[in-house]
């Protein structure tokens, strides 16, 4: 499917350039180290399976570099990109496409893609932003070494006739293939896989498009890395919405424009073929358990469901549903975890025709099989508006690391960054990729090991703390499946015991679990009101159809307090937010104004020490600076950081509300809000300067121009007749079809200031306009004229 977003006019995005862009208050970016951040959070980690039914909690978008525990899935997330802290602007730095693969080999390094069109190396620890790549630009399709971590292959923008690789440390390319006289189209000049492909999983095999400069499609063509050859080529009549290599680099798959229509699979010598679906859809193509590629897309064309097709044999397996009670959503399939074969990562947005279900506004990890295990990994936030809104989530090869996009707390289409979800190093099952064949034989299914069924393990918990009698006490069940990776999910029966005449009520009677994964349920246990005090035991086990080997026991004890004694409790209050200080009369604009933020908790005596975010509200432009975004306090307590404030030299007078606001991880209960002012004060008015005479003059070395070359622009600034010196002129170029370009620069000792204007090979012909205005102490002045661009 066409991934590309509506193009947008460029008299639109100059409008969108010269408005305020106004960004949702966040804490600053802090120093991150990913590994120890989340391996806190993931050691006591238990992943959330199955059709879960939570909605998006309600949350800060958190500064980027701090790790969290998501409140529904409880894996590790951290912000990986601000686009405005890591020096981009007011538009994105986000992860390009599900379907690209945006860890390199060793997962120590991402590529983001920015609004720009350029694009970005961070570093996947720090998550510092390293560098900009020099070379790819807008649509080039990078694509990692697969065992080379500082090589990045890329096409040029918009195809060419070379496959280019680039070592991101020394910021150099080199040609890693040149297709050129090995086609058997001679006006084929671009090749590419038109946005959405990728190579074998092993970087050898590549399928390309071939077409002209004016994009008419020739062909596609699968060609060999590694000897540098062109293995077999199909003529086409029909542009494909892209092509891509299986990940085995067994097949060439084409979507749509082949002349049978549909999603077809051509082995590399594009001599045997087999239709996987009637219509492209979002999609990738994926490794199964089994070796096979497998074609994971959703079939709106019929049932609905997320499908999986086998690329070799045909076979095609529902996985699971996407219409819920009325209910649909929108989605996108990363296959690229290929040292885990039989798992893709699936990311949903815009859902519409009812509440949120389980399936809507997250991102998770989902089995290549029939009724498959679901692993909920997290909520992206995201508010769909537009393409890149969409969380686009992709996953590094050992399924370690997920990348997704969100424009976290607000509805902007361009206020959008990464985040990243560091997962456990052993979450999923171990398996290994197939080695590809390296002629054009019917591939084999590599044999499968024995299957190991091994005792699960498990662990009862739950409070250490003395219960009153009559209590209803939770326990959670953890059992973990550690059967050998090729066994087949089992069915958990989940039993309890707790003392005679009391209670106890499983939440769940039967987990069913693929090897490797753990889960939980819940127990309750209720003790009699006549229960006296003392230590009593508790205890949970599992079995299965498996037999005496998948038995498995845990216990627990619960202290019954001698009397009933009612325990004190912690409840939490709204805090109370103060500001004091300020001016006590207006000020000259750009003045630095302080003043005070004290915080008070009003938590209840039993309740932990709370730690309070800060935040700030100053009007766009101005400059507020917390002393401290963060305050931990007691109940009772309170705590007080500064606020200074920095209005912009070209403030109005008037009077300007300044805000603070507190939160925390409690929620809502633990916000509050409170306001000042800050007055800038009526200027100081002097006469104004006798009107004097300042003229302008603007020409061009040329009336017209073609495409590539070089405008050079000139303009005289004269007052009372003589040179103005040193004056500043605005040169606006007005592009015809709309927008325009703005340069600056200094008059010399003659008056004139100059500009040059390289007109790029794309441009626009037709009439550019061409306005020059300068602004001396005493007068301005301004001047047009005009330029044709053939």
């Amino acid at each position: 499917m066409n991934r590309s977003p509506i193009q947008t006019s460029s008299v639109y995005l100059l409008a969108l350039a010269l408005a305020p862009f106004t960004l949702l208050n966040a804490a600053p970016a802090q120093a991150a180290n990913v590994e120890s951040d989340c391996a806190a959070i993931n050691a006591s980690y238990v992943p959330v399976t199955g059709k879960v039914a939570t909605t998006t909690p309600n949350m800060p978008r958190p500064a980027k570099g701090a790790a969290f525990r998501d409140p529904a899935f409880k894996s590790c997330v951290i912000r990986a990109t601000d686009h405005v802290a890591d020096g981009i602007g007011s538009t994105f730095v986000r992860n390009d496409y599900s379907r690209r693969q945006a860890f390199n080999a060793d997962s120590s390094l991402f590529i983001a893609y920015a609004y720009n069109g350029s694009w970005l190396l961070y570093d996947a620890n720090t998550l510092a932003r390293i560098k900009t790549l020099s070379g790819p630009g807008g649509d080039a399709e990078p694509q990692w070494d697969p065992l080379d971590p500082k090589s990045l292959y890329y096409v040029p923008t918009n195809g060419g006739t070379t496959l280019q690789k680039l070592n991101v440390d020394t910021n150099t390319s080199s040609i890693a293939a040149n297709f050129a006289g090995k086609l058997p189209w001679t006006d084929a000049t671009r090749v590419w896989t038109k946005s959405e492909g990728s190579p074998s999983a092993d970087g050898r095999y590549w399928c390309f498009m071939a077409e002209t400069d004016a994009f008419n499609i020739r062909g596609v063509f699968t060609y060999d890395l590694k000897t540098q050859t062109v293995v077999g080529t199909r003529a086409m009549s029909n542009r494909p919405d892209h092509v891509s290599m299986s990940a085995s680099g067994r097949s060439c798959v084409v979507s749509d424009g082949d002349v049978s229509g549909g999603i077809v699979a051509w082995d590399r010598t594009f001599s045997t073929s087999r239709k996987l679906h009637t219509i492209g859809e979002h999609s990738d193509l994926a490794i199964g358990a089994n070796g096979d590629d497998y074609f994971v897309f959703a079939d709106y064309a019929g049932s609905g469901d997320l499908v999986m097709v086998d690329v070799d044999t045909g076979v095609r397996t529902s996985l699971l549903p996407t219409y819920i009670d009325g209910t649909a959503t929108a989605y996108h399939v990363s296959g690229k975890a290929f040292n885990k074969p039989g798992w893709i990562l699936l990311s949903t947005y815009a859902n519409y025709g009812g509440p949120e279900k389980w399936l809507h506004q997250r991102v998770m990890a989902v089995e290549l099989k029939a009724n498959p295990t679901i692993i909920n990994l997290a909520h992206h936030h995201g508010q769909y508006n537009a393409y890149w809104t969409e969380p686009h989530a992709t996953v590094n090869r050992d399924f370690t690391k997920v990348l997704f996009n969100s424009n976290w707390g607000t509805t902007s289409d361009l206020d959008v960054d990464a985040y990243m979800v560091r997962l456990p190093d052993g979450l999923l099952s171990a398996g290994s990729t197939p080695t590809p064949p390296t002629d054009p034989t019917p591939p084999t299914t590599p044999p499968v090991a024995a299957c190991t069924r091994v005792a699960p393990t498990v662990s009862l918990t739950g409070p250490t703390t003395t219960q009153n009698a009559g209590s209803a006490v939770s326990y959670t069940v953890n059992v973990r499946n550690n059967d050998t990776a090729t066994c087949a999910a089992t069915a958990f029966s989940v039993a309890r015991s707790v003392p005679a005449g009391w209670t106890g009520t499983l939440g769940s009677t039967s987990l069913t679990l693929s090897p490797g994964i753990a889960s939980t349920t819940s127990l309750t246990v209720t003790s009699p009101t006549t229960a006296t005090g003392g230590s009593y035991g508790l205890g949970a086990g599992v079995s299965s159809a498996a037999g005496s080997g998948h038995t498995a026991n845990a216990s627990a004890s619960m202290l019954i307090a001698t009397a009933l004694t009612p325990p004190p409790t912690c409840t939490r209050r709204a805090p109370t937010i103060t500001m004091t200080g300020g001016s006590t009369s207006p000020v000259a604009p750009g003045t630095q104004v302080g003043y005070t933020v004290k915080v008070l908790n009003n938590d209840s005596a039993v309740c932990t020490t709370t730690a309070f975010r800060v935040a700030r509200a100053v009007p766009y432009g101005w400059t507020g600076t917390l002393g401290s975004t963060s305050m931990s306090i007691a109940p009772g307590a309170s705590a007080s950081t500064s606020l200074n404030v920095i209005s912009t030299t070209s403030a109005t007078p008037d009077a300007y509300p300044i805000a603070s606001g507190i939160s925390s991880a409690t929620g809502s209960t633990h916000t509050a809000s409170a306001s000042t002012s800050y007055t800038v004060a009526q200027p100081v008015t002097t006469p104004p300067p006798a009107t004097i005479g300042q003229t302008e003059t603007v020409s061009t070395d040329k009336a017209s121009y073609v495409r590539g070359e070089t405008v050079r622009m000139e303009s005289q600034v004269m007052l009372n007749g003589k040179p103005a010196v040193g004056a500043t002129v605005y040169f606006t170029v007005f592009k015809a079809g709309g927008g325009s370009i703005v340069t600056q620069a200094k008059t010399d000792s003659s008056g004139y200031a100059r500009s040059p204007l390289a007109l790029a090979s794309t441009a626009t012909t037709g009439s550019y306009g061409l306005y020059v205005s300068a602004t001396t102490a005493n007068a301005s002045s301004s001047a047009s004229s005009s330029f044709l661009v053939k």
